[in-house]
């Protein structure tokens, strides 16, 4: 197990502003820093990151918490994995795993990296001649193939299985790796056999999965992926994102491609902004990945009617997802792969400077399809453009989008808006009522800044406990809150942000870094408002259980029965609700 102590070292030694700088474009905000969130889609940032605090907020979605909670969120890591990433950038030493420690993650990762390791071999061995010849045709050369780990499956259907079960690995692991799979007659044999493969990476460079090109044509998919695990999630992952990270921070926008080859071709002439969705639909989660570290995507897919459709599917997505995008348009019968070796990278620069807005691309392929000539064909045309402007954000930005359709199909802008307003959904009222749900009473905002006021005063969380219990707070998340608080140790007051990051429920790790970030807490004047906070909790809760002790005296009465008890019961919390002063805690 890794100690409390080692944990708490390397958080102090990793700087939470470096770290997510590296993925997300921050700008100085006074003490903090602050840019767009990489969990939602924004164009106002709300994403803040305190360097003195070493927590991340969002005021736009609520996500928050350390630089732990950062990865685990961002790179889908666990809790230990994330420790041990930033300890060995810290130049923390931890102790080695024991067998307990391993997590089924770590099994499945270590079984696909000695999986990879057989790949490699087999392609350099005779049995990888015709691999290599396919790969030579290809025109890929030995450093890329060696830097994106290209390698071979044999055609045996048991050699993966014996080699790995050799290296001590077990049947069930390989068989949740998606390495092996039951046959009918209950034999185990390797999914993967006589394919290029092509490994599939998270974002710390380690093996999730795999992608498998046939080189034996017809009755068989071209390509077969690694199916879902505990690691590997198609519809969450990025081929190539590992390698394009930090030139996507750099340029701002991302080439999204088709298949691997494309992406491996892209980066052999120095275009490292590249990445391919794993040759299945497009998602909004691989959107958001996206959305993380660019402001704009130029859609790279295949020129054929699959991949225009693909290319359709993908604009929907990143135009709900408030993405920038634009098209590139690849001449029929290439791909990226293809048109690079056949007119090299200036060619293909030549059609990055060349992207189509979204809108003309759509537009230009709709009119091609479907003609305009004719009533019903314009009525088509119309149709789906309107479907997609209508989930255009801005106003301004509909607007135009309006006016080029009006301006290609002939029909009168006062037509198409009409139409266009019909297909917005707008619900005022609902929005109305949910920002009136969203406003707090003062009791609320009292507890809110008391218990933001004690993450930075850890010290006197004892004397508050003293005088509130648990059950006087009413804001159900904050309740969570102060039981947490009211169960820490003296010393680990003392280190609240280290508390925190201690702490492995991520929702209430979210609220604390909120309430950590909360502006009404001036610096200087936290015993203050501790004061102020407590006080006023105290004789609200009094004023309301008077109101209490009154209409039970009132049934009492009704009832004829005797009313002693209750009057001095009100009586004392008069009088302690009027000696309330604000000694709580020495000035």
């Amino acid at each position: 197990m890794i100690s409390q102590n080692s944990i708490d070292e390397v958080r102090l030694r990793t700087d939470i502003v470096e770290i997510i700088s590296e993925t997300v474009p921050l700008k100085n905000a006074g003490r903090n820093f602050k840019g767009l969130c990489p969990f939602h889609s924004e164009k106002t940032p709300s994403f803040v990151v305190s360097p003195d605090k070493q927590i991340f907020h969002c005021f736009g979605c609520g996500e928050g918490g350390n630089v732990f909670s950062f990865a685990m969120k961002s790179e889908g890591m666990s809790f230990i994995e994330a420790v041990r990433k930033f300890a060995n950038r810290a130049g923390v030493k931890l102790p080695d795993e024991t067998k307990e420690d391993r997590s089924e993650r770590e099994d499945i990762l270590d079984a696909n990296q000695k999986a990879q390791d057989f790949f490699c071999e087999a392609l350099n061995s005779t049995q990888g001649e015709r691999a290599r010849r396919y790969l030579a045709g290809r025109e890929l050369g030995k450093n890329a193939i060696e830097r994106f780990g290209v390698g071979f499956a044999p055609p045996g259907e048991k050699l993966l299985e014996l080699r790995l079960k050799k290296e001590g690995l077990q049947t069930d692991v390989l068989e949740k790796a998606g390495l092996i799979v039951r046959g009918k007659g209950g034999e185990w044999y390797g999914k993967f056999r006589s394919r290029i493969m092509f490994p599939i990476h998270n974002l710390q460079g380690r093996i999730i999965g795999f992608g498998g090109r046939t080189l034996d044509d017809g009755g068989i998919p071209k390509y077969l992926n690694s199916p879902d695990t505990p690691v590997f999630r198609k519809g969450n992952v990025l081929y190539g994102l590992n390698f394009a990270r930090r030139s996507l921070v750099e340029k701002g926008k991302a080439i999204l491609c088709e298949g691997y080859l494309d992406v491996i071709r892209l980066n052999s002439v120095g275009i490292e902004n590249s990445v391919a969705a794993l040759g299945t639909s497009f998602t909004g989660r691989q959107a958001d990945l996206l959305n993380r570290y660019v402001r704009e995507v130029l859609v790279a897919l295949d020129a054929d009617p699959a991949g225009q459709n693909a290319t359709l599917r993908a604009l929907q997505i990143f135009i709900e997802k408030g993405v920038g995008v634009r098209v590139m348009v690849i001449p029929q019968g290439h791909d990226p792969d293809s048109y690079i070796r056949e007119s090299g990278a200036e060619g293909f620069n030549k059609l990055i400077e060349n992207a189509q807005s979204f809108l003309d691309f759509q537009l230009n392929l709709l009119v091609k399809r479907h003609g305009i000539n004719s009533e019903a064909g314009r009525s088509t045309v119309i149709e789906e453009m309107e479907k997609t402007i209508s989930k255009i954000g801005l106003q301004v930005e509909r607007d135009l989008a309006v006016k080029k359709l009006q301006n290609v199909i002939g029909v009168s802008e006062k037509a198409l808006r009409g139409d266009l307003v019909r297909g917005i959904k707008k619900d005022v009222k609902s929005t109305s009522h949910k920002n009136g749900e969203d406003k707090q009473s003062l009791s609320a905002l009292r507890e809110r800044w008391l218990l933001a006021a004690l993450l930075r005063k850890g010290e006197l969380v004892p004397k508050v406990k003293e005088i509130l219990s648990e059950d006087i707070f009413k804001v159900e998340a904050l309740k969570n809150v102060i039981h947490w608080l009211y169960s820490l140790e003296p010393e680990e007051l003392k280190d609240i942000s280290g508390s925190v990051g201690r702490n492995a429920d991520s929702d209430l790790q979210k609220i604390l870094a909120d309430l950590l970030m909360e502006p009404s807490v001036r610096k200087g004047k936290e015993e203050q408002l501790i004061r102020d906070c407590v006080n006023g909790i105290r004789k609200t809760w009094m004023e309301e259980k008077k109101q209490s002790l009154l209409n039970e005296l009132n049934e009492a009465e009704k009832q004829k029965e005797d009313t002693t008890v209750i009057q001095e019961k009100i009586f004392n919390l008069k009088n302690e609700i009027r000696t309330i002063q604000g000694a709580l805690l020495s000035s």
